[in-house]
């Protein structure tokens, strides 16, 4: 069901012009984790294996400028995060959605601020 979710919010940040969808890159990323994907277990380069990968694999990017705010939705709480950069404030409202905490002191080390709702 979350996975349904994410990608609806991610269908919806296309259309309203948040994001952008690169679907010719999809076979490329699948065939670089390939590996991984039917692996039994995963050791250190296997984990090397997917950082890589999804570096490089961008299916949905955002279009937002550096230092604009982030929203995420999790688990019925609504997150909005504002930092330097914006992989930084996206990255911090899974972060503050998951702990519920808008003072949560990741968000001091990187100068961010948060609103929960």
């Amino acid at each position: 069901a979350r996975e349904k979710e994410g990608c609806a919010k991610d269908v919806a940040e296309v259309r309203g012009g948040t994001m952008t969808f690169a679907p010719a890159v999809i076979d490329s990323c699948l065939a670089k984790l390939g590996p991984v994907i039917s692996a039994c277990f995963l050791d250190l380069a296997k984990y090397e294996t997917v950082a890589k990968a999804l570096s490089e694999c961008r299916v949905f990017v955002g279009t937002l400028g550096e230092g604009a705010f982030a929203t995420s939705q999790l688990g019925g709480r609504q997150v909005s995060v504002a930092a330097e950069f914006c992989v930084w404030a996206d990255a911090l409202t899974k972060i503050v959605a998951a702990s519920g905490d808008a003072s949560h002191p990741l968000l001091h080390r990187y100068g961010a601020r948060a609103w929960l709702q």
